[in-house]
């Protein structure tokens, strides 16, 4: 458990199905586990998430149940390569206005936001922004992971 006082943590070690997007997007990867935070707010919409991934290793992933929790969780860490949140989450502030913090504290991170409402009926959602309709199963989002990855990746300038 964390010494963030609150925060529903787990960090579990998971295989990476994205590893070659992975590799590519983080130069640094060498052997280094991937950060991964999954933000939901219902308990049981969390758990499903949480099962789709949990044949993953070498991956750290962090499961928070709100803005409070993330933003102070955000904060606390010393990178982040995942962010897999809800935009709609209770209180003052959604999940869209939480990527932002997270882009602006990793700005390297790659996102899925998911919702029940359909991708035009969400104001605010960017172009970096991969983007999954609930219900949604687990290939549809390891699929949105690797669109997430690659719409962060640098380009790569080749010599010759």
């Amino acid at each position: 458990m964390s010494c963030l006082r609150g925060l529903h943590e787990t960090t579990v070690s998971y295989s990476n199905p994205f590893a070659l997007t992975y590799s590519r997007t983080k130069a640094t990867a060498g052997g280094s586990k991937l950060q991964v935070m999954i933000v939901e707010d219902r308990p049981g919409v969390l758990a499903t998430i949480e099962a789709m991934v949990e044949s993953w290793r070498e991956a750290d992933i962090t499961s928070v149940d709100g803005f409070t929790n993330a933003s102070a969780w955000i904060k606390a860490v010393d990178h982040l390569d995942l962010l897999l949140c809800d935009v709609r989450l209770p209180g003052k502030m959604d999940g869209l206005e939480l990527a932002g913090m997270a882009v602006a504290a990793y700005p390297s991170i790659a996102i899925v936001m998911f919702s029940a409402d359909p991708r035009w009926e969400i104001d605010g959602l960017l172009e970096r922004h991969s983007f999954l309709r609930k219900p949604f199963g687990r290939d549809a989002l390891i699929a949105q992971i690797d669109d997430a990855f690659l719409r962060v990746r640098k380009p790569v300038s080749l010599p010759g």
